[in-house]
Parts: C-alpha cells; sequence; structure tokens
C-alpha cells in the first residue's frame, strides 16, 4: 500500500509496480477534477487540496 494522507491518495496493488500504477490512475483522476478546477466552483476543502496538490507537483519540477 502507498499514501500520501495529506493529499488524501491511498493506492494499493499485488506488488510495488501496482500500486504505483493505482496512485497514478488515482492522482491523474484527482489532478484533472480538482487541481485544474476554477476555485469558484470548489468548496474550502477542495481548494485547499488543490493548493497541496499543485504544490506537490511544483516541489518535484524545477524551472529551467
Amino acid at each position: 500500500m502507498l499514501e500520501n494522507s495529506e493529499l488524501t491518495l491511498y493506492a494499493y496493488g499485488k506488488s510495488n509496480m501496482e500500486a504505483l500504477e493505482a496512485l497514478a490512475r488515482d492522482f491523474a483522476a484527482v489532478w484533472n477534477c480538482i487541481a485544474q478546477e476554477e476555485d469558484a466552483m470548489l468548496e474550502a476543502s477542495a481548494r485547499r487540496l488543490k493548493r497541496q496538490l499543485r504544490k506537490a507537483v511544483a516541489s518535484v519540477w524545477r524551472k529551467v
């Protein structure tokens, strides 16, 4: 099992690779539904999650 409770993502698989694949699918779904949505369309808790998602993605990439 893989988890990131801050981002409310939990993934399960028979192997680490299956868990990573599940995590990627779940992250993509949350990203598409929340991180790319306009703030006005989101409730306060979803806006907080949106900021956390964007911060998490920004932390693993550097601008060049």
